[in-house]
This record gives structure tokens, sequence and C-alpha cells, in this order.
């Protein structure tokens, strides 16, 4: 890794980084020490240009190495600072999609190239109230999805354009988190959902009166790691049917095992030394084998 000599005052600036292979990615950056242009160790190029206000204006990237043919997106703002007002994205071929922006950075409309518009409402507390599909024409609005949240943010209901509507009730704080106890799907369908102490699913239930009562069940791996990898990890799940699947990870977390009830085979993967999958074998015997540049 190497670092740019600063002016006085100045701090460092990274011009380079070399990865696992030595292969380096450079960087260059104006008097102002904004980027203006980033090289792959693969030769491929992107410079950026900016406003007075340090917002980006354009991006243009080498598309064809050895004709040097670009390919530029633009961004335009109305607004002489910040990024409220109409800001439009121009792309290579001059297809301009524009956003409306209010002051706290909340987007109310999005219209695209072919002037179709999608709307978003806010609430009080910055949550989405209402979100406007494109598929209006003319003076017709779109399809209107309508969102409920209480006091926490967390979200209560959602109402289809149908008028049909799901909910969710019953949160409790899990680990930092508030996780709902019940949803209530747009027919009615009930499903109740139990938690660990850590906030992971342990239970999701057919809730319906009359329904079948059907439970999908989950263990997850305690201090003492039982299915290799680390502490929440999910190390089994049973289905309705009290099919079990369990899981196996690696040292480093990576799933390597999924042992699936008979007649089903068991999915194995392997990983490289930078954690990507190498290859993959599933229930069939057949294995999928990754390779990266």
């Amino acid at each position: 890794m190497d670092h740019a000599t600063p002016g006085s005052g100045e701090p460092p600036r990274l011009t380079a980084v070399d990865d696992a292979d030595g292969n380096t990615t450079r960087y260059a950056y104006d008097t102002d020490g904004r980027v203006t242009q980033v090289t792959t160790a693969m030769g491929h190029i992107a410079r950026f240009t900016y406003d007075a206000s340090s917002r980006v204006t354009g991006v243009t990237q080498v598309t064809d190495l050895p004709t040097g043919q670009e390919a530029t997106t633009l961004y335009a703002y109305s607004a002489a600072h910040a990024y409220a007002g109409t800001n439009t994205v121009t792309d290579p071929r001059g297809n301009a999609t524009t956003y409306t922006v209010q002051d706290d950075g909340k987007v109310d409309r999005v219209t695209d190239a072919q002037g179709h518009k999608r709307d978003t409402t806010w609430d009080a507390n910055n949550n989405i109230a209402t979100a406007v599909d494109a598929l209006g024409t003319g003076t017709t609005p779109g399809n209107t999805n309508t969102y409920g949240w209480d006091s926490s943010g967390n979200l209560t209901s959602a109402q289809l354009p149908t008028g049909a509507t799901a909910s969710l009730t019953g949160y409790q704080t899990y680990a930092g988190a508030q996780l709902p106890a019940g949803l209530t799907d747009p027919n009615g369908n009930k499903t109740s959902y139990s938690y660990d102490t850590s906030g992971n699913t342990l239970g999701v239930s057919d809730a319906t009166t009359g329904g079948t009562g059907a439970q999908l069940t989950y263990t997850y791996n305690p201090a003492s790691a039982t299915c290799g990898g680390f502490k929440g990890q999910r190390c089994t799940s049973k289905d309705a049917n009290l099919n079990t699947t369990s899981y196996t990870y690696n040292a480093t977390g990576d799933l390597t095992d999924v042992d699936a009830p008979a007649p089903l085979g068991d999915t194995v993967y392997t990983y490289d030394n930078l954690g990507r999958t190498s290859t993959a074998k599933d229930g069939r015997n057949i294995t999928t084998t990754y390779t990266y540049d």
C-alpha cells in the first residue's frame, strides 16, 4: 500500500492498493483532495468530475480498453448546494432520470426517461406512508401501497392497492431488536413467531383459527459451537412434517455441509483462502466449480 506525499498540513492520500496477488489499483486526486481517477490492476479506468460543492457531476468509464471507448454518466443538481431539489442522472445513452429530493434527503418522486413517475410520501417520523408505482398514465396515478408504523418505527400494516391489508403485531425486544410475535396476511392467515434471547427465530407456527397448526423450528450454535462455526449460526431446521435439515460450518464460519432429510442428499461446499466458494456439490453428486480472476 502506497501513499502520496501531501502538502503542508494535508493528510496523506491513498494512491495505490496491492491485493494478495500483487495486483495494484491506483487512485488520483485533484487539488481539493477529491478522487479524480481510479485505475484497476486490469487497466480499467473510471474518471470523476465535481461541481463547486464537491458533488459528482460526471463518471466516465473506459468500456473498451483496446479502442479507448468511453461511456459517461452525468449528474445535475437544481439546488446551489446540498442535494435538495430536482436532481437528474443521465446515462451514457442520453436517458435522463430525475429525482425530487427534500432538504433532509428523502426522495419524493422518481421520474424515468419514459416519464413514468414513482411517488413516495412520509409520516412525521420519516417512515414511508405511501408508495405509488409507475403504472399510472397521464393524470391517472399509479397503484398506491399504504403503510402503518408504531411509535418505535416498527411496521404494523401494509395495505395493497386492492385494499387488502397485512398486519404485524406484538413487537418485543430481543438483543436490542424489536421483532413481531404475529403476522396476519391479506387473506386472514395468521402466523406466530418465537425467538431466543439473541433474537434468532426458534419457531414459526400457523396460528390461523381452524388452520393446520403446522410449525417450523430451528436450533442455533451455543457459545461452545456444536455444529462448527460460531455462536448463533443455525444448526438445524425442522419442517412441519418433522423432517430435520442439519448445517455444518468450518472454523471461519463458512457453511460446508447441508444434510437434508432423505431422499435428498447432502450439499457440500468448499472455499478458497479468501473465503470464496470453490466448489458446491449437490445432493445428486453434481459438482459446480467456481474460479475467480
